[in-house]
């Protein structure tokens, strides 16, 4: 590991504790519009209580598992298709201001979860971006030569990304109650009234879906 001052070592540490989103969370307003109210269970309050509450632990544990330098914001707006001379095809990653130490999981974590918070990739297809990365990545570590416990890569990848895409759902919750701005999240990711499950709901199942196999594997 390169050991430069100016690298991060608690990128998402300071991520998931700038905003107070549990106290956005036990605010009504979160849940007052009428399609959240019947899109999200009620259960889901005390499960999103439960990962705050368990962020200190989850953090520490992610500081005792394999490490690697990570760029930890090379979610899709950051990351840019382009062709070499040779016409072979690549990708650039910019906006390295984040680059710094974390758990190896934790760079894909931000990568899912970035393209779904910030609405820049289709909720519906989640579940099946969560998967296709997590497997390319540990790929991508045992073509590097990696031969470590694929759990402690899934455990870093399901905690950081609950930790990571919780703190902003609030925020999205409570803009639903303002037409022009849930408009505006329907459109950037080719939502609509007619589907079954709003966008939010699928991110909220996500993230206490990943929370539950955080805790799963932090006790093994």
């Amino acid at each position: 590991m390169p050991d430069a001052a100016f690298l991060t070592t608690a990128y998402l540490r300071s991520w998931t504790n700038w905003l107070p989103w549990i106290d956005a969370v036990r605010s009504p307003a979160c849940w007052s519009d009428p399609m959240v109210a019947r899109a999200i269970p009620d259960l889901s309050l005390g499960r999103l209580e439960r990962l705050h509450a368990a962020a200190p632990k989850l953090f520490d544990r992610l500081d005792r598992l394999p490490q690697a330098l990570s760029h930890l914001d090379a979610w899709r707006t950051n990351l840019i298709g382009s062709r070499a001379p040779n016409g072979a095809e690549r990708t650039i990653a910019i906006e390295w201001s984040s680059v710094g130490r974390a758990p190896l999981g934790q760079e894909i974590a931000i990568l899912v979860g970035g393209s779904h918070i910030w609405l820049d990739a289709d909720p519906e297809l989640l579940s099946t971006m969560s998967a296709r990365v997590f497997a390319g990545y540990v790929d991508g570590l045992r073509d590097a030569g990696w031969r470590g416990d694929e759990r402690a890569v899934r455990c870093a990848y399901a905690a950081s990304a609950a930790l990571y895409m919780a703190p902003p759902l609030p925020l999205w919750l409570r803009t639903q109650r303002r037409p022009r701005a849930a408009r505006m999240g329907r459109a950037k990711v080719r939502s609509s009234r007619g589907r079954d499950r709003p966008w939010l709901a699928l991110l909220l199942e996500h993230v206490l879906a990943l929370s539950d196999e955080a805790y799963a594997l932090d006790a093994k």
